[in-house]
């Protein structure tokens, strides 16, 4: 009996990374910058979403490194609150500097930037989130990219009506 309630004690007092460590007074405690890019015989072409702790947001194309604004908006305090535990759920700070297998020719990158993390995956096609294995570097920074996609979608949606 005695046993169990030190198990108990350990289990709660480890550190476990928390939504509370991404957001902070309604705020993200770092700007978030998410760069998706693929290699082509014309170059790299991709988007980039840019979230500033206040949820306002940028996303624009990307051309051999020329930015064309594509879309901006605020997040409300909710989709913030979603975006810092998709962050604490994905374990953003702990995902490698680098990762994947650079592909022959036309690359598949993907980098999230977390204040100072800096994470990219390489691969021949986007990742996929693995329901398997959900906790694979691979499947976290597909939900990362996925969940800003889908936040910055809402976000759309509800501007244009």
């Amino acid at each position: 009996m005695r046993t169990s309630y030190v198990f108990i004690a350990l289990i709660l007092s480890a550190p476990l990374v928390q939504a509370d460590d991404y957001l902070k007074d309604g705020k993200l405690t770092q700007p978030l910058k998410l760069t998706q890019l693929q290699g082509g015989f014309a170059g790299f072409t991709g988007y980039e979403y840019t979230i500033e702790p206040d949820g306002t947001w940028t996303s624009v194309s990307l051309f051999n490194k020329k930015a064309t604004p594509k879309a901006n908006g605020k997040l409300t305090a909710k989709q913030r609150e979603a975006l810092a535990a998709l962050l604490a759920k994905n374990e953003v700070a702990k995902l490698p500097a680098k990762s994947g297998t650079q592909p022959g020719a036309n690359p598949h990158t993907i980098t999230i930037e977390f204040g100072k993390t800096k994470a990219t995956l390489v691969g021949q096609t986007p990742p996929k989130v693995d329901a398997n294995n959900p906790a694979s570097v691979e499947s976290r920074f597909a939900a990362i990219y996925q969940g800003v996609k889908g936040l910055l979608k809402d976000e759309k949606k509800k501007d244009a009506q």
